[in-house]
């Protein structure tokens, strides 16, 4: 019995080893393939869509010459490949896709903008700027950690005290962040780490401030100053004060409120032509001013009012006199001490604003205002005072009750021919004596306003003949002062 076996692509039928020699079976094989080979094309170009054409050996070969190296092939258009997982290290292909996860997986936000540290008591205060989102949707800001420690800057943003983890952008840029409970005297040291959404954290030390809290400010002042602390004498608290003697700057080491008590400067005496003692100069206006805020390292401009100069015997126009300067702390200001003109024969001219008038029948000069009040225009009394004390701002104990500031100027005395009038005394206020009525030729000057006390200056003594060559000069008002005050100055 034949057995036969058939081929899987043509189907021809194999005999068995077997089976007999079948010449008609091999005939019928024979027709199965030269049909089927004649139905088969050989092409010589690339453009052909039929299944049943093969290529020629010519156009292997120009597929061979053009395909891409092995080595290095160039692509050309959009070619595309799997994306691998983030975190792959691998020699297969990184598509853009893969680029952008890792790099948005590994990249940080920038630095903050504007990090600043503002000591104050027991607390600092802290402002920045987040940084922006960038360019590229890959590294989104999602918060900001504030770290500090006593000692040293964080090394990173485990390593010390978590102050604030800030998600909502530049929320601590202009009201600040107020960091308390700390201990004056210890310079805390802080880092800002800004991290985005994927948790990429800047370490940059550029996000870095320090500040040191403090109880009690410490001013640099550029002119010239003179500080004076004390306890007081009830509640034993701190305190202190501050004269500011010359114009200058004044700046805070940390944010505080503080009193500040203002004095211009002293007009001049008057110098008159006339054969009368001239009354004396005004003391500088005054003002006190409470709870003046000052901030962290930002200057204040103070003025200090200069005196009216004096004004020379030669001068030869009659009741002249030169107004004291204004003096003056940041927004607040005061005026300099003016002069009232007056008085008749044998009398001195009344003082204003503080200033000492003549003498009248006793010929002698009138006293300056005491303590820049008000003294009635009478025999050796001084005029309307403008200044005021510091009794009202720094107590009327001791040493505070002596510190008197615009006094006016004593009126001058005159000399009748045969006996020598006293020029007034000036005010308590540092307030300049009046000049005597002398036939000498020295002690007719009236005595300058005392400086830094806004006192006004002496009237000039007068000879009652000659006026021209015997009458005195007159004295120079006083510089004012400010004075700041800051802790416990209650009653």
């Amino acid at each position: 019995m034949a057995e036969y076996e058939y081929t899987p692509n043509l189907n021809l039928k194999k005999p068995s080893q077997r089976a007999i020699y079948n010449v008609d079976d091999f005939n019928d094989n024979m027709d199965i393939i030269d049909e089927n080979i004649s139905a088969v094309s050989i092409v010589d170009n690339l453009t052909s869509v039929s299944a049943e054409s093969a290529l020629s050996a010519n156009q292997g070969r120009i597929l061979n010459e053009l395909k891409a190296p092995v080595a290095s092939p160039l692509l050309t258009g959009i070619p595309a490949a799997p994306t691998p997982p983030t975190g792959t290290n691998t020699s297969q292909i990184a598509t853009t896709a893969y680029v952008m996860n890792t790099f948005s997986a590994i990249s940080s936000p920038g630095d903050v903008t504007d990090f600043m540290a503002v000591p104050d008591n027991a607390q600092v205060t802290l402002t920045w700027g987040d940084p922006s989102d960038g360019t590229l949707p890959i590294v989104n800001w999602a918060g900001t950690l504030v770290v500090r420690k006593p000692d040293s800057y964080p090394i990173d943003e485990n390593d010390g005290t978590l102050v604030v983890d800030s998600q909502i952008r530049n929320q601590y840029q202009s009201t600040g962040l107020i960091d308390g409970d700390l201990i004056n005297g210890i310079t805390y040291y802080y880092q800002a780490f800004p991290y985005s959404d994927t948790g990429a954290m800047n370490r940059n030390a550029a996000n870095r401030v320090n500040a040191m809290p403090k109880g009690i400010p410490a001013f640099i002042y550029t002119g010239t100053s003179n500080i004076v602390e004390s306890i007081h004498p009830t509640t034993g608290n701190e305190r202190f004060y501050v004269e500011l003697l010359t114009s200058g700057e004044l700046t805070s080491d940390m944010d505080t409120e503080i009193d500040v008590s203002l004095f211009g400067g002293g007009s001049s005496g008057a110098r008159s032509i006339t054969a009368l003692g001239s009354g004396g100069g005004g003391g500088g206006y005054a003002a006190n001013h409470y709870n003046v805020s000052i901030f962290y390292n930002s200057p204040i401009s103070v003025v200090i009012g200069s005196g009216g100069a004096a004004i020379p015997y030669t001068t030869s126009v009659a009741t002249v006199q030169i107004t004291g300067g204004a003096s003056s702390f940041g927004e607040y200001s005061v005026s300099g001490g003016t002069y009232k003109p007056g008085g008749n024969v044998y009398h001195g001219g009344n003082g204003g604003s503080g200033g000492g008038s003549g003498g009248s029948s006793s010929i002698s000069g009138g006293s300056g205002g005491s303590d820049g009040g008000n003294g009635a225009n009478t025999a050796n009394q001084g005029g309307s005072g403008q200044g005021t004390s510091t009794r009202p701002f720094l107590g009327d104990v001791s040493p505070f009750s002596s510190m008197q500031f615009s006094g006016g100027g004593g009126g001058g005395g005159i000399y009748t021919g045969a006996d020598n009038y006293d020029g007034g005394p000036g005010g308590s206020g540092g307030g300049g004596r009046g000049g005597l009525g002398s036939s000498g030729s020295i002690y007719r000057n009236g005595y300058p306003g005392t400086v830094n006390t806004g006192g006004g200056g002496g009237g000039s003594g007068a000879h009652v003949t000659n006026p021209i060559t015997n009458n005195g000069s007159s004295g120079a008002g006083g510089s004012g002062i400010v004075i700041i005050r800051w802790g416990d100055w209650s009653e």
